[in-house]
């Protein structure tokens, strides 16, 4: 045909049909010519398609989901109380704290120590005399933390084709109430999914309608109903149509997000005295940053080998009683399998190099 002149493809007429013969190398190639004629005979059943397909083509996808959070966070919380004999706390505390870190003195002594408040860092002191007394508890906090996800999933589909992955799991969620009262339950997929359909275009580019998903289940935002607790989802999902060729690689999304927060509490008026209105108020400072980069590659494969294979569970020697119970081992060594010990006789020039 002179439309795809790279293609072997013959054309001939029987009666008020046509006849397509001949070898293409991609499907995209063969659907082109079958679409020309019935567009030049007028009637799609009158064309009769005998084009095969070089070779049966199909891809390989690597898609990598890579996300960073950084959170730093900071919180320092100044109070104080006066009294007439007794020291005692505030801000909600009671002197069961002080008692508990043997801090509580009568008038005329004193103390101070360091206790564990709350998940923080606190630290109490309390004074006493004849005219009476002052207490003051201070809770500081500071953490960092850092968080790194990776999921590199592969799948492989022929072309035009559509193929799906999981790897997780699915949680039972509560949708309604059937006429006997039973709770209807509806199961949840979460875990790293993949969806692809590949379309092999002319020249060895590739065409990709790809979804992908990286979920996990986040027990902070859970909700309770009726007794039942229902987790929430942590996701990444993204999904787009792309083309490029072999074994190239693209960025189909991308997050950078920057929170900041800052709150200042403390007593109205007394929290802007200079100095000592540190005493009367409290600072929560936190800041988290998130970088979020998903990533695709195809690649046009073939059959290999199957001793060419190696397995992540390829020379895995599983210990005995003794390796495990005495001496706690879980596997043996990595390496070569039983029997596949070479002899340890030197083949070949040693000892200098040979040119």
């Amino acid at each position: 045909m002179k439309m795809l002149p790279e293609e072997a493809i013959e054309v001939s007429a029987l009666g008020t049909s046509v006849i397509l013969a001949g070898t293409v190398r991609t499907p995209r190639a063969a659907e082109d010519a079958r679409l020309m004629a019935a567009r030049h005979v007028g009637d799609p059943e009158a064309v009769i398609n005998r084009i095969k397909i070089a070779q049966v083509q199909q891809v390989s996808l690597r898609v990598r989901v890579a996300e960073v959070q950084r959170t730093i966070m900071k919180d320092l919380n100044l109070n104080g109380a006066i009294g007439t004999h007794r020291a005692a706390p505030s801000a909600g505390t009671t002197n069961t704290f002080f008692s508990t870190i043997g801090l509580t003195k009568g008038g005329g002594q004193a103390a101070s120590g360091i206790g564990r408040l709350g998940g923080n860092i606190g630290l109490a002191m309390a004074s006493g005399g004849f005219l009476g007394g002052a207490a003051l508890l201070m809770d500081a906090l500071e953490s960092d933390g850092l968080i790194r996800t990776l999921a590199e999933p592969t799948l492989t589909s022929m072309s035009g084709e559509e193929a799906r992955f999981l790897a997780g799991g699915e949680f039972p969620v509560p949708t309604g109430v059937d006429n006997n009262g039973r709770v209807k339950i509806e199961f949840k997929e979460f875990g790293v999914s993949l969806a692809f359909r590949p379309v092999v275009l002319d020249d060895g580019r590739i065409n990709l309608n790809v979804a992908t998903e990286v979920s996990e289940i986040d027990d902070a935002n859970a909700i309770i109903l009726s007794d039942l607790r229902i987790p929430a989802l942590k996701t990444r999902r993204a999904s787009t149509t792309v083309e490029l060729p072999s074994g190239a690689a693209l960025v189909i999304g991308g997050l950078l997000q920057n929170d900041y927060k800052n709150v200042i509490d403390g007593f109205p008026g007394l929290r802007n005295i200079p100095i000592l209105g540190a005493l009367f108020r409290s600072v929560d400072f936190q800041r988290q940053e998130t970088e979020l980069v998903i990533t695709v590659t195809p690649y046009l494969v073939e059959p290999f080998n199957d001793n060419d294979v190696v397995l992540p569970t390829d020379g895995y020697v599983p210990p005995n009683d003794l390796e495990m119970y005495l001496l706690g081992k879980l596997q043996v060594a990595y390496g070569r399998k039983e029997g596949e010990v070479p002899d340890g006789k030197p083949a070949g020039p040693i000892g200098y190099i040979v040119k």
